[in-house]
């Protein structure tokens, strides 16, 4: 029914991936700029940097990340990166209520790298 329509047509899949991704790191990276306190019980107690300033470092790397999937730039990169950053944080909480859906995410920014790759 809604496979021929003009729209279906017009959307490309990469677009809403990368803009869906790249929202997703927007919103958590603002986030952690604005209320750090939400994820410094996040932060290991181990760390070795103060959980204050890794989480706004966390916050300015992952709003960076996210602008560059939004705006299309460096698409292998900024792919591979978010692919990486969401395995290490499933292999470092694990899949629990919190990190299920890191899961899905980590999938999708591994099918955004697919594409970018072939589209070179």
């Amino acid at each position: 029914m809604f496979r021929d329509t003009n729209i279906v047509r017009a959307l490309d899949p990469a677009v809403l991936l990368r803009v869906g991704i790249g929202l997703t790191f927007l919103y958590a990276g603002a986030v952690a700029l604005v209320d750090p306190a939400t994820w410094i019980s996040f932060v290991p107690a181990w760390f070795p940097i103060p959980p204050e300033i890794f989480i706004t470092v966390y916050g300015a790397c992952l709003t960076a990340l996210a602008a560059v999937l939004i705006a299309g730039r460096w698409l292998p990169v900024a792919s591979l990166l978010a692919v990486l950053h969401l395995a290490a944080l499933l292999l470092g909480y694990g899949i629990d209520d919190a990190t299920f859906q890191s899961f899905g995410l980590m999938f999708a920014a591994l099918a955004l790298l697919v594409l970018s790759l072939r589209a070179e």
